[in-house]
Parts: structure tokens; sequence; C-alpha cells
């Protein structure tokens, strides 16, 4: 076993050399056309500074010669001697080597006294039609020197015409190529199209002196024709970039077209200033590489060390709960999942424990505190532990427990006491607090083999009705995972629903008991599953409240009766108000209003058929939020209607400060009065109030004619529910509108 070890430790050595070599080979590759593409980048830079000192220099000798001629034709005729005394002034301020007049017939007099015959030179021609010339390079008719020329018309007022010229010495163009490339590596030459060299400047142009690039080239290596071809290629197309040529090294040549005669600016540097920027960074990066090799051969050794002589440790920090010191739910699982297997012929149950409002003991005494808390219910429940059962802490404030079920009256006796003992301390070192718990206990039926379903299932029987919330012990059953599966499947079928158009629109209308007709309606959604058929708002509108996305349902809902109220008025029904409920949700939402009236607006929709409703719980707890949201929808003239008041905690405040059009009376109210002189009363006084302040009622689930003979005689505006109508569907709607 020690030797097979020894063995896999040397071939994880072993591997991780090879990977970190492979690493260092790839990154040298990587750095290397890193490298390249910095040095190709900076050649670029480096031409194009250069391009441009050349062709300004070139336009300089062009501005200068066109800028004298227009000058020289001021002159009433050619004066032969009065010009060239003109023109010798800017000839010995400049760089020019001579400078000149041509007269028709192609004679030059020149500032240096040279009398010269230029008839067959092309720029004399070009510029005797009118243009401003600088020449390809020449051979000087003095001399016999290397030079451009730059020539311009001169027309003088008498009609005269000839050609004021200078002649430039070739190798001045020098200045214009970087004199120092690379630290005197690289060099710079100027050439034609067809590849003629014109001028070049820096160290290494001296050694690789030539008449014709491509020539020159393919003489020093029979690799270069394809660099050749690509040069070529470039230079026709009069494009820009680089090629790579063999001599004596490799090199790298970018090549640039220049404005003038159609040249190219050529510039060279060996491959070896790649090697020179890289060759101390790769060093380190190979030193780096090596002592980070070095470093993890002993992190491994290491490693195995420390398994070897620690196991139990390592065990011990992964199975142990820091909080309490005991086992924490990663050990639970591992036992409890062993116990189950062991004693598959016992029955078992998993009980989780929550402790309420935990959170406090951490705000009041500290977290050390808390975890001293902690600690003490761990301690109760392990001293309540029998052989081969389990317990550990899940998280914050929850333990879970594997206990054996015998019976289930003294299960629950056992989990009553341990609650019982928990709360019995007060006194924790000076400092008084209860802790109080509850239990959720799910019986682990056959089927079941996951820890974390049985956990999850017991988590979901702590979460109990409201009814059964004075019980400190909850069951699991069947009807939570119902429901726990209903609320999934209405969340996962919400996108699709809307999509589909499933969400369909009923119509509760209101009835005006003054005009003794339908007077508007309120707008409830249904939901139309294909394979599930018509569902109850009651069955969805919590689980979209509870994850958020009534927001968007409301808006939906909100835009289709905005939708269906302009179709019903081009179709000529006599429209009245529609009301769509709000959901609290939408008041956090700083768009809120906005939104809403932008609906309005996109389907111009008149203000005073469309209103919204709130509940009196969302008016009573949102007050200060709400007052601004609704003045700014009755600035737009939407009525903004109060649902369900009485169902609550009602206040005359809330009529007082909450600016209502409209205030609908909650069911209860109307069910109770019957029997109840008080609940009269207050119905009668409800509906005085509200009309002192001009406010209109509604009273809802009107369903006996008692009902409504009895609101009738207190002068109640509108009546809603079985009696009149029940919420009927759009086409029944549009029955009543048509009446």
């Amino acid at each position: 076993m020690e030797k097979r070890l020894r063995n896999r430790r040397i071939l994880d050595i072993v591997l991780i050399i090879l990977v970190i070599a492979a690493a260092g080979i790839l990154f040298a590759k990587l750095f290397y056309n890193s490298s390249q593409k910095k040095v190709l980048s900076n050649l670029a830079e480096i031409s194009n500074q250069s391009a441009k000192v050349f062709q300004r220099e070139a336009e300089k000798g062009k501005d200068i010669i066109s800028n004298l001629a227009i000058l020289l034709g001021q002159h009433d005729t050619c004066d032969t001697d009065e010009l060239i005394q003109e023109i010798k002034a800017v000839d010995e301020s400049n760089d020019f080597k001579r400078m000149g007049i041509i007269m028709p017939d192609g004679t030059a007099y020149t500032t240096d006294g040279v009398i010269m015959d230029l008839d067959g030179r092309d720029y004399f021609k070009r510029s005797m039609d009118g243009s401003v010339i600088m020449s390809d390079t020449l051979k000087d008719v003095e001399g016999g020197d290397k030079i451009n020329v730059y020539s311009a018309p001169v027309s003088f007022r008498d009609g005269f015409r000839c050609v004021l010229f200078a002649t430039l010495e070739t190798d001045n163009f020098k200045s214009a190529l970087a004199e120092t490339i690379y630290s005197g590596d690289g060099y710079s030459y100027i050439i034609r199209g067809n590849g003629d060299y014109i001028v070049g400047e820096g160290a290494g142009h001296k050694e690789k002196q030539f008449a014709n690039i491509y020539n020159f080239m393919e003489e020093r290596s029979g690799k270069n024709s394809t660099a050749v071809k690509e040069l070529k290629r470039g230079v026709s197309k009069g494009e820009n970039g680089y090629v790579v040529f063999q001599d004596d090294m490799q090199y790298y040549m970018y090549y640039q077209p220049l404005s003038v005669n159609q040249w190219f600016l050529l510039t060279v540097v060996p491959g070896k200033v790649i090697k020179q920027s890289m060759g101390e960074i790769l060093t380190l990066a190979y030193l780096f590489i090596f002592f980070c090799s070095c470093l993890i051969i002993i992190l491994i050794l290491q490693i195995n060390r420390i398994r070897q002589v620690s196991r139990k440790d390592l065990e011990k920090i992964a199975f142990t709960d820091e909080a309490t010191g005991m086992t924490n739910f990663n050990k639970f699982k591992v036992e409890a999942k062993q116990i189950l297997e062991d004693n598959n012929d016992q029955e078992y149950t998993v009980v989780c424990f929550n402790i309420h409002k935990f959170q406090y003991i951490n705000d009041l005494f500290g977290y050390a505190e808390g975890d001293r808390a902690l600690t003490y219910v761990a301690g109760v429940i392990q001293e309540n532990l029998r052989d081969k059962e389990a317990f550990a802490r899940m998280l914050a404030d929850h333990f879970v427990a594997l206990l054996q079920q015998k019976d289930k009256k003294e299960l629950k006796s056992r989990v009553e006491n341990i609650i019982a003992q928990l709360q019995s301390k007060t006194d924790f070192g000076g400092k008084h607090y209860e802790i109080k718990a509850t239990a959720g206990i799910y019986q682990i039926e056959p089927g079941v083999d996951e820890i974390d379903t049985m956990v999850d299932r017991a988590k979901m029987a702590l979460n109990r009705p409201e009814g059964d919330l004075l019980q400190v012990c909850g069951y699991y059953d069947d009807k939570m995972r119902d429901r726990k599966i209903r609320t999934k499947d209405i969340e996962d079928h919400f996108e699709t629903a809307l999509e589909k158009g499933e969400f369909i629109i009923y119509y509760q209308p209101k009835f005006d008991i003054e005009k003794q007709c339908f007077e508007g309606a309120e707008a409830l959604v249904r939901w139309h599953r294909p394979e599930k058929g018509l569902m109850s708002p009651g069955e969805f509108i919590p689980v979209f409240e509870n994850n958020g996305t009534i927001v968007q349902l409301d808006q939906y809902i909100f835009e289709e009766v905005c939708r269906q109220i302009i179709k019903w008025m081009k179709e000529g029904y006599q429209v009245t108000p529609v009301s769509v409920n709000v959901s609290r949700l939408h008041l956090y939402r700083q768009d809120f209003v906005d939104t809403y009236l932008d609906i309005i607006n996109k389907y111009k929709v008149p203000v005073q058929l469309i209103e919204l409703e709130l509940t009196e719980t969302v008016l009573l707890d949102n007050e200060e939020i709400l007052v601004g949201i609704l003045e700014k929808f009755h600035k737009n003239g939407i009525r903004i209607l109060m649902d369900d008041f009485g169902s609550g905690y009602s206040s005359l405040n809330t009529l007082k400060n909450i600016p209502i059009d409209l205030l609908k009376m909650d069911k209860t109210l109307i069910d109770d009065y019957e029997n109840n002189t008080r609940s009269k009363k207050i119905i009668t006084s409800v509906i005085a109030l509200a009309r002192e302040l001009g406010i209109k009622v509604v009273a809802e689930g009107v369903e006996t004619k008692e009902q409504y003979e009895f609101l009738e005689s207190i002068s109640c505006d509108y009546i809603q529910g079985y009696y009149c109508s029940r919420p009927i569907a759009q086409i029944d709607y549009e029955k009543i509108l048509k009446q």
C-alpha cells in the first residue's frame, strides 16, 4: 500500500512537471507572438512618423515654389535678371541646390549662374501646362547628382508664361527618415513602385545597398520568393503591411505608400530585436515557472504528509459545527444514511427544530452569546437522543434530528419535552432571555431514501397554516407536498400563460341603485389552462403575490382592459368605467405611475373610463408612499377605489388622509348586519360619512333582496354581488353594455 502511494506520488509530480513545462512552452510561444506584434506595431508607428515628415517636407517645397510663382507673376513682364535676383534670397534661406527660371524654349537661368537646356524635362512641360510638380528622382544636368525638382508655372501680366523651378538633392530626404531604429539595428528606404532604390537612412542601410529591392531580396535567398510576391502585391495595390525575408538573418520589413510619385517607404528591422525585447522577461518567466514547479512539488509532498498524519483532524474539521462544536449537517447526513441502512426494519422520523426570533439574541447580546445559546440548544437535543439516533445544527437557528418512532404519541411527547426543556432556562450567565422553538416532523415513508428530501419535508412541516400556530409540533402530510408541487407548477407556467394569453378577464358589474341600471364593472382575472380548465384567482394570485410576478400580471390585465375599452368605443358600445386591481408591490416601483399613464396614453383611453382599486390594507400600511402616488393619478384624472373596507382594522383617518374617490365595503360587513345591530349602524354611518366627504360607496357581496333593500334605504350608491350579477365573461358583459 505504501509503495503504491509512493508511486502515485511520483507519478503526480511527473505529471505536474510535464504540465508546467507545457504551460511554459505555451507561454513562451504566446509571449513571442505578443512581442512580434509589439515590434510590428512600433515599426508601423515609426514608418507613419517618417512618412508624415517626408510628406510634410515634400509639401513644404511645393508650397514654397507655388507661392513664389504667384509673387513673381505680379510683374508686368519677364525680366530674367530681375527675377533671378528675387529668387536668390529664397534659395539662400532653403536647402535647395539651385533655383531658376525656364523660358518657353527650355533655356534655364539659375541662381548659381548656370545656363542649361531643360526642354526635355517632363516637369518643365507639365508646369508649362499649369501644374505644380515635384519630379521623380533625376540625374542633375550640372554635376550628375541625384536630384528632385519642384516646378510651377509663372504667368505675367502681359500674358507671358515661364516656369519657376527649385532643385533639391535627393539625399536631403534622408532627414525625413528615422536615423535610429531599435538602437541602430533598423533602417529605412524610399523606393519607386517598380522597386528601384531612391534614398535610404540608418546604419544598416549602408550594408544593404541595392538597385532594386525585389532583385535584392531574390538574390539574397531563394526563401524570399513568397515575401517578394507579397511585397509586389501590396505595392501594386497601394497598401501598407509587412513581410518577413531572409538575408544573413531574418528581417521584418514594413512597407507604406507615400503621397509623392507613387513612392513607398520601407522600414526594416532584424528579427533579433524581438528576441532582445523578450529575452530578460522570458528568462524571468522561466525562473518563475521553475520556482513554481518546486513550490508545487513541495506542497504536494506536504499535503500528502498532512493527509497521512492528520486524516482524523481533517474529518473533524469537515464534520464539526463551528458554533456548537458538535456534529454539523454534513456529518448528520453521513450518520443518518448509515443508521437507516443498518436499521431498515425500524421506523424513523426526521424532526426539524426552529428557534423563534433567534436573531434578537444576536442583536441584543452579541454573536458570542448567540453561539452559547446555540450550544445550549444542541446540548439539550443531544441529551435526549437514544442509541441509533443522530442530530446536528443545519444552519442559523435550525436543528435536525433523526429519531426512532415506535409510537406517534410517544414521539410527539419526546419532541414537546425537548421544546419544553429549551424554554425552561431563562438565565444564561446573567443574561435573561427565553428560547422558544417549534418542530416539523416527517415520518419517513417507504421509497424515500434521500436525506435531503426527508429534511426538506420536515422543514415544510414547520410552515403550518395560521390555525395551527399554537401547536409546537407540525406534521408533514401529502397536502404540503401537493401544495408545494402546485405552487411550483403555477410559477413555472406563468410566463408561458402570459405569452399564450391564458389569463382572461371576467367583469363583475356594479349596479347603480339610484339610476336602477348597471354602471361600470370590476375587472377580475381568471386563468384558463388548456389542460386544467378555468382556475380561480384564489389558486394563483397568492403565489404571484409571494414571488412578485403579480406586478407583471396586474400590468398585463390593465393593458388588456385599456385595449378592450377602446375596442368597445370603436364598435359603438356605451362604455362605462372599469376598475382594475393593483397589488401593493407596485407601490415600491418608481415607474409605477408613469408606466400606467403611458399605457392609458398608448391606447388613448378616456381617463373617466378607467379606475384603480387598492385594498384597505394596502392603503393603511403604505400611507406615506401612497398619498404622493394617488395625487399623481388624480392630477391625470384617474379615480381611485378603496377595496375591502371593513375587512381589516379600518380607520376613519384613512378616509381623512388618503384621497380616494370611491369606497367599497367588504362583504363581511354586509353579511353581519342582519344579526348585529352595531353592524347596521356602522354601515349607515360609513355611508353617511362618505357622502359628506364626497366619496361614493359600493357594497360588495350583496346576495339577498333584504340586503339590497336595506342598502337602498340608507342611500348606498352602488351594489356589487350575486344579487345583481356574478362575475361574467366578456361576451356576457357586452350584452349589458348594449342595454
